[in-house]
């Protein structure tokens, strides 16, 4: 087990697997993802888990949790990982099994065992929804709409846009997997592409639905425009802090950030400040930006600031 587990907390896995949780939800499906996410315990070796698991080595993890169990028959946690890892894989009967095997071992009080009946409960629907095509066409299509919905909230637009396009493919006249799709493009700014989605998600959509819809195609397009606008002043930034004006570009950064909040453009008007010998309010808006964002333009103002802090001291 301690080789399983130096293997699956190695820092590079850690580092693809990013947003572990979220890929557990992937594997897993969004029905259990809150459930899942509340069980805290050795939350490291649960993310490299999922890692396994949407990575389809379930052989690898089952043989090693197996062989935990012949060195621990009583153990009651690689129980319930070899529960999760048949759910992962929907095999329903020996996902049942496990849990099962769980509840009659923990105390019934226990989080473990309350995770366990809940898991449970997912598997037996699921096991009866699958009894026929439909059955098994319709949770598969909510499954993959339930994991498109919850990256898209969580801000991850590629692996949202991916699960959007496996709900519509499973029902082309879903519409809500349509409006998700245009969620997630939008999300990368691909407005037109987002435009497109949401129009056919009008096409599909029942009656009360039609005004919701129209007013986010609405407010697609401006924020199209604000894009374009955005772009554009920032094009002009660029232009004037390449002949040395750094307070006028400084300031059409900032003006670019105030039609569309994009990190970068405020990081630029950082830099084009301490450029013009303004570091007191670089400093600031860089602050700024560690506050307000997360992603490489946030950790690019992080080094940024240690580098001045580094400088003073």
């Amino acid at each position: 087990m301690s080789g399983l587990r130096e293997r699956l907390t190695n820092k590079t896995a850690l580092r693809t697997l990013g947003f572990g949780v979220l890929l557990i939800a992937a594997a897993l499906g969004g029905y259990y993802y809150q459930i899942y996410a509340s069980h805290r315990a050795d939350r490291e070796f649960k993310n490299a888990l999922a890692l396994l698991v949407t990575g389809g080595d379930q052989g690898v993890a089952k043989d090693e949790f197996l062989d935990v169990l012949r060195q621990r028959p009583d153990a009651v946690e690689p129980r319930y990982d070899l529960g999760l890892i048949a759910e992962a894989h929907e095999n329903w009967t020996e996902a049942l099994k496990w849990f099962a095997d769980v509840i009659a071992r923990a105390p019934s009080e226990s989080r473990i065992a309350k995770l366990a009946k809940l898991h449970m409960h997912h598997c037996k629907l699921a096991a009866a929804q699958d009894a026929t095509p439909g059955g098994k066409l319709l949770r598969e299509y909510g499954e993959a709409l339930a994991r498109a919905r919850l990256f898209a909230r969580s801000g991850l637009g590629e692996p949202a846009l991916v699960e959007a396009d496996k709900a519509e493919k499973l029902d082309p006249r879903g519409w809500e997997a349509h409006v998700i799709a245009a969620e997630a493009l939008a999300l990368g700014q691909q407005y037109r592409s987002a435009a497109a989605e949401l129009k056919a998600a009008l096409a599909f959509a029942p009656a009360e639905k039609q005004e919701a819809l129209q007013n986010a195609v609405a407010l697609n397009d401006r924020f199209a425009a604000a894009h374009v606008q955005a772009q554009n002043v920032a094009m002009e930034a660029s232009n004037v802090a390449k002949k040395g004006n750094f307070l006028m570009a400084a300031h059409l950064y900032q003006v670019a950030w105030l039609t569309q909040h994009q990190p970068i453009f405020e990081f630029k008007a950082a830099e084009s400040l301490i450029a013009a010998g303004k570091t007191a309010e670089g400093r600031v808006l860089l602050v700024d930006v560690t506050r307000r964002y997360a992603g490489p333009v946030a950790e690019n103002a992080r080094t940024l600031l240690l580098k001045f802090h580094s400088a003073r001291n």
